[in-house]
Parts: structure tokens; sequence; C-alpha cells
């Protein structure tokens, strides 16, 4: 390859390309050319360059910034042969500023603070030397690398080795971790590698600044005024309720900007809730804005829907925009430079990298306050978020141009809790029991009143009415789940029998697929046909936190019967109770009593103990015969007192009993407590007492633990 042995240029000609070259990333970052040359609004190469070295041959250029001794961006050109000096300086400069596919462009914020160099490159040959002769023929800090193998192919300047303080085996290491080859493809002679040599001529941009970059530059060129701000907020707001109602949206506002942004975030506030966010942020400036205000809309309307909530609530309900362009670098966490930032109108985001030391897949947060300085925002973003020491110099901090409808303002990736109704409306009336309140009503009377509950059996002598004068205080009580009519008078009447406190805890199966194996309702209120039960959510909530085998989830909720049925028969006992919900399905032995034990940790750290509640139905679908056989088993080992014998009967004979997982974690939980002690049966039955057909039957038992 004819390159020419060395490029000499006297110390006026480099001052000279340095000039060039940081005009051309001047003018890139600010996109107005006529800024570096506010006489001619031009400036052509000739007018910097004298002739004799814009045509001077070379192999190729790179122009390289830094701000506070990190690299910001670097990208350059090759010729296949030679190309002009003026040509290649011109062409990496401006990809500099605005091209490099690791970092944002440069923002004209940063311009005052960048450090620059710009390389001159000739003299690239391929060494002929192979395996370990290749470690002897490169000179640090003379040569520059290439590699190249197959569709792979890297390059690192010749500062780079000295910048690290590498030797030549760690410099050739690092070329080929360039080109995403093994480190070690250097000594492979099936790789090509080449060295080249180079200047470098250095100084800050600062020095070719005629001006500082006024504020109204930004707002002017790249992003909307606060009157578009204010203007698209009032828009989006129009839209929610446009797609609230199942009205058409209006997807576009021409009298307000348009155009792609960094950030935007859309915000919602009902009385006394949380806030309601929908955002999208990068560090490239491509998410167009109004399309995206529009289906933030559509998204939050869908949201408020979902949750459910009064007219009322809504008139009241406040919008927020937030929106970010112009992305600045500022470092690292282990050194940043956070001058200049003015956060009156520039928001801060810190991006933390994962374990691997990835930023693309780690978390970030973003905070805006014109009332703090760039130190205190900082501060407020490393609260945030839990910032790994090893990975401190991936951190990266960034700072946008911002205009928002509210003076403060934070975003975060760290995942927060899910949204849920607050309501979880009655959805079985006319199917479990009665659909109308009247008949409710008759139906609560009729399995309420005194009398037999149902026939004595073999499979559990119930004690005698006399021993319930009246309600006993227990620890726990198991009552069966199907429609009234089938079991609802032994549901009533085990109710009947024990104190309902403050708070009752209904484990129950989980009869559907979806969602978590052990779920927690929720919500804030239970409906019933009549009116509502109130939920206990602080309860729920301690209760999660302290058992982390149960998380919150709605799914197993939605239609999940055993808990809707006992509602109204709580209720009727004592209309103040507050009720938790809990459906179970799966686990093992060992994860029961782990549980278990967690849980009763838990309830001795308490004021004062819920009822917990089994709603769980016996064998199902067999003959009546054999129902009340294998029911038998299991009512006899619950009778024993021992929870590890009912979980080991019921597997064991694949007795279908729908909540043994619910009433063995109960169980155990209690025997952990010391409060197991006696087993009151209250009845037994089964669906073939009312339906008449004893070919396929479900058993049903009652019973209170103390």
């Amino acid at each position: 390859m004819a390159t020419p042995i060395i490029l000499n240029l006297t110390r006026s000609q480099e001052q000279s390309v340095f000039q060039f070259a940081g005009k051309r990333v001047i003018a890139s970052a600010m996109k107005r050319k006529e800024l570096f040359d506010r006489s001619t609004g031009t400036e052509p190469v000739a007018e910097v360059l004298d002739k004799d070295i814009v045509q001077k041959m070379v192999l190729g250029a790179f122009v390289s910034l830094k701000r506070n001794g990190q690299l910001r961006s670097c990208m350059g050109c090759l010729a296949h042969e030679l190309m002009p000096l003026g040509l290649a300086v011109e062409t990496a400069a401006v990809r500099s500023a605005t091209d490099d596919p690791r970092f944002p462009p440069i923002s004209p914020m940063e311009l005052e603070s960048l450090e620059m160099e710009v390389w001159l490159l000739w003299g690239m040959r391929k060494l002929e030397e192979q395996g370990r002769d290749r470690l002897n023929a490169v000179e640090i800090g003379k040569h520059g690398l290439q590699i190249s193998q197959g569709a792979k192919r890297g390059l690192l300047l010749p500062g780079v080795a000295i910048d690290h303080r590498l030797d030549a085996l760690a410099f050739l290491e690092a070329v080929c971790q360039k080109a995403n080859l093994p480190k070690d493809a250097w000594f492979d002679g099936r790789a090509e590698l080449c060295v080249f040599e180079g200047m470098a001529i250095s100084g800050s941009l600062a020095s070719l600044l005629q001006e500082r970059i006024k504020p109204s530059f930004f707002t002017a060129t790249h992003g909307p005024t606060q009157r578009d701000i204010i203007g698209l907020c009032g828009a989006a707001r129009d839209n929610f309720f446009h797609n609230f109602d199942g009205r058409t949206p209006n997807y576009y506002q021409p009298q307000f900007f348009d155009g792609s942004m960094a950030g935007i975030a859309l915000t919602i506030t009902l009385p006394d809730a949380s806030p309601l966010t929908c955002a999208r942020n990068g560090i490239k400036a491509d998410i167009p804005l109004q399309s995206t205000l529009t289906g933030f809309s559509a998204v939050l309307a869908e949201q408020i829907r979902r949750i459910g909530t009064d007219s009322l609530n809504l008139l009241e309900t406040r919008f927020d925009l937030f929106v970010q362009w112009d992305v600045a670098m500022h470092g690292s966490l282990d050194s940043y430079d956070l001058s200049g930032l003015n956060t009156k109108r520039r928001s801060l985001m810190l991006s933390v990298a994962d374990h691997q030391g990835s930023n693309a897949t780690g978390n970030w947060a973003i905070a805006y306050d014109v009332t703090k300085s760039p130190e205190q925002l900082l501060d407020a973003l490393l609260e945030k978020l839990d910032i790994d020491g090893d990975t401190k110099e991936s951190n990266r901090i960034y700072s946008f141009e911002t205009q928002s409808t509210s003076p403060n303002f934070t975003i975060e990736s760290v995942p927060r809790a899910p949204i849920y109704p607050q309501l979880r409306p009655a959805m079985l009336p006319g199917a479990f029991y009665p659909k109308l309140a009247k008949d409710i009503e008759a139906e609560l009377t009729r399995m309420f009143a005194p009398g037999e509950i149902v026939p004595p059996t073999n499979e559990l002598q119930p004690l005698p009415a006399a021993t319930f004068d009246q309600p006993i205080p227990v620890a726990a009580a198991l009552v069966p789940h199907a429609g009234w009519v089938y079991s609802g008078r032994l549901a009533a009447q085990t109710f009947a029998r024990a104190e309902i406190p403050e708070t009752v805890v209904i484990f129950a199966p989980r009869h559907r697929a979806g969602g978590a194996n052990w779920a927690v309702a929720p919500y804030k209120t239970w409906g019933i046909p009549y009116g509502h039960v109130a939920a206990d959510l602080e309860w729920a909530t301690r209760f999660v936190h302290a058992v982390r085998n149960f998380e919150f989830d709605e799914t197993p909720h939605k239609h999940e019967h055993a808990i809707e049925v006992q509602l109204p028969l709580i209720a009727r006992l004592n209309p103040a109770a507050k009720v938790v919900g809990v459906a179970m399905v799966g686990g093992d032995w060992d994860e029961i009593e782990e549980a278990a034990a967690r849980f009763a940790t838990f309830l001795k750290q308490s004021e004062s103990k819920p009822l917990l509640v089994i709603s769980t139905d016996m064998n199902h679908f067999a003959s009546e015969e054999t129902t009340r056989n294998v029911d038998k088993m299991a009512l006899d080992a619950i009778r024993s007192l021992n929870p590890e014998q009912l979980f080991d009967t019921v597997m064991a004979r694949q007795i279908s009993m729908c909540g043994v997982y619910a009433a063995a974690f109960v169980l155990k939980t209690l025997q952990a407590l010391g409060d197991l002690n006696e087993a009151l049966p209250v009845g037994y039955t089964t669906s073939g007492a009312v339906s008449g057909d004893p070919q396929r039957v479900v058993g049903y038992a009652g019973m209170l633990f103390r």
C-alpha cells in the first residue's frame, strides 16, 4: 500500500488542522454552520487550511473527544489507499460529533468542556510475522493496530496503549475485543494484523467558541417551548377523556411543536392516589412527540378504567407532561463533571450498569427539580438506585434539555408495585348464590336458622349444639365453598359458632390457571350484591413482606368463588370485619412448613390475631360411598391435629380435596404457634343430599380449631 513514510506539519499547520476540525465539531453539534463564523456564515476548507495542507495525502483521520478524561466520542475514516487530509479531517469531525453509535450526539452545552484529539494516520502495513513474533513487532507509542478476520474488524489508535498503559500483549488483546474476536485471535494466522502510525494534535474546544451558547438556542431550534408543553398536555388530557368515553382521539395538534424527543412522560394524579405514569426514554432523540402522547393517553385511560374510579375523581385529576431532548454526557460515578448544568432547564439521568457492566440492561432514574443544584439531583438519583461499587465506572450520568408542566419530576425504570383495582366486584351472583339482595337475605336467614345442620355421619360426628350456646373464640375454621344450595348451611353454621374478629383471612384453593401459585388479593374492598365488605390491605401488605413465599397478584382472584361465597356469611355475623383473601395451589411439604414457620413468627409479633379460614371442599366427583371413605381418611388426619399426615394422606390417596395446600399451611401455622390443640367438628355432608345423585358427589366438612 503506497503511503507516505511520515507526515511533517509545522506547528502553525497543526493549529490550522485543529481549528478546522474543532469548528466542524462545533458546527455539527449546533446544527448551524453560521454560528462558527458570524462574518460570512460559511467557512470553506480553503479558508482555514492552506492548499498544500488540504491536498496532503493521508491514510485517514480520527477525531477523539473527551470530557473530564473520559471518552465522549471517537469516529474517523480510512481510505482504501490514500485520501486528501482536508476531506479526512472534515469527515472524522462531523462523524465524531453526530454519529458515534456508542454515545448520543454531542450537545452544544458540552462543547466548552470537551478536549479534542485529531489523529492523522499513515503507513498502514500488514505484519508478516506469525504467532508470538507478532508480539515483538508492535511498538507501543508508535503503532496503532487493526485486526480483521472474516467480517469482523477492529482498530485502535496509537494513543490507546499510552492512555491505558497497555503493554504489547494487552494492546493486541484489546484490539481483538474491539473486533468482537477472541482475545487471542491476534495469534491466529487466519487473522490479518496490521500496524500503522499517526500523529495527534490535542487541545480544548473552548478556545474555538466565539460566544457562550444561549439557552434560547435549544427551544428555538430543537425542542418545544413552555407554551407548546402546556398545549400538548391539555391535548393529552382531552384525548384521555376521549379514550375513556370510547370516542376518537385527536391525533395531531398542528398549532404545537412536533418532533423527535429523547424522553417523554405523561403523568396523571387522582386525588389521594399515587401518580400513574407512561414514559419512554433513551439517549437518542428518536421518540416522536405527538404520536407517542396519543398512545400514552389511551394507555392511561385503559389503566384508570381497569382500576375503577368515579367521575368526580376524574374531573379532579391532574395531568403533567415532561419532555426531554439534547442529551449531554457528564461522565461516570467515579469521575464526572456537572459544571454548566442549569437545573432550571435541564434534567439529570443516572444509568446504572448491570453486574456485567452493561447499561443497556441496567436500571435508570431521571430527576428534574428547578430548586435543586446538580449535586442535589445526583444525590436524589443515588437514593433511588441500587449502585454496585464494582460497576461504578460503568454507571453513566446524562443531562437533557427539559420542558415540564411541573417544576419537579421523577421517572425511574426500577419496577414499581403493580397498580391494582381497589374494588373486586361480585362475580358470581346467580351462580353460587342468589343474584338479588332480597333473595340473598332470605337464603342467609335460612342458612343461619337454628336446628339440625346436617345428619350425623360416621365421617364426622358433630359436637352437640349445646356446645355452642354462644360463639366461641377459635384460631381457625374449615368451611366448604360450594354453591349455597349444597353447602351454604354447613358453612354458615360453622361460622356462627365462632367469634368473628376484626380481620378474617380466608385461605382458599386457586381453582383456575394463571397468576402466582400463592397469591394474596390486592384489593381494598370486596363487592357483594347489596354492598361491600372491607379488605384489610394493610394487614395483607405486612403479611406479604413477612412471609415472602406469598405475593400480591390479582389474576387468581378475579373469578375465584372459594372466597366470594364466604363474604356475605362473614358480613352477616360481623359487618365491620375486614377480609383478606389468599389463593393457594402447589408446593411440597418442605415449602409449606417453611412458610408456616414464617407466618407463625409474623402472628406472634402481631398485636391481635385474625381468624384463619380454610375454604375447602373435600373429595370431588366420585360415588357417595367412595367419597365418604376417602374423606374420612382426610378428616381423621385433621382431627389427629397432624398437618403433615393430612398432606401425605391426600397426596398418597389422591383425594381431590381442593384446599389441601391451604389446610396444611394453616394447620401447620397453628401448630407452630401452639394453637392447634383441639378440633371441633360441626358437620359433614355431600352434594348427594341435595342432588339425589349418589354416583357423582362432592364432600363438605365444617370444623373449628382452638
